[in-house]
């Protein structure tokens, strides 16, 4: 799957696709690597051939997709999927982009709330310290976000102390 502006190649299996965002099951080489929702409208090329083939066997051969997900994400909208991720209360990786495209960001953290068109993000940083202020994320500025990554759930069991902004 390949993602503008960087063209970015995303790998893993596609497991549904809505009007605003798609999910995928992400793999890191033969590990899987938690779950990726990306904007739809920003997917540019989509490939799946003979070298995706052999992939899935030696997945399949792996032990790898033992457990097939079943995962239901409502992905027609924004603030629907922003609601249901908090309700879930999910640790969330968000890459952001800025207007003119140049510039990614990452944050990992929490939803803590959200309305139309922001939500608000409480995050911790790469020493595992949670920020005292949450930052504020305006849902056309997200291009990527991913859960249950073992990223996020390996930090979230060394967090110094709870959520600040909950």
């Amino acid at each position: 799957m390949r993602f503008p502006p960087f063209e970015e190649t995303h790998h893993g299996f596609l497991l549904s696709v809505g009007d605003t965002w798609t999910l995928l099951w992400r793999f890191s080489d033969f590990d899987p690597d938690g779950f990726e929702i990306l904007r739809t409208e920003q997917i540019t090329d989509i490939r799946s051939g003979k070298f995706e083939r052999k992939w899935e066997q030696m997945l399949k051969d792996e032990g790898a997709l033992d457990s097939w997900p079943t995962l239901e994400l409502p992905l027609g909208d924004t603030f629907t999927l922003v609601a249901d991720l908090q309700n879930r209360g999910e640790f969330v990786e968000v890459e952001l982009e800025n207007a003119d495209h140049l510039e990614q960001t990452f944050f990992i953290g929490r939803i803590v709330t959200h309305d139309k068109h922001l939500l608000r993000f409480a995050h911790f940083d790469g020493e595992g310290v949670w920020r005292n202020k949450s930052y504020t994320i305006g849902f056309s500025d997200i291009t990527c976000m991913r859960f249950k990554t073992p990223y996020a759930e390996t930090f979230a069991k060394y967090l110094s102390g709870g959520c600040p902004v909950e």
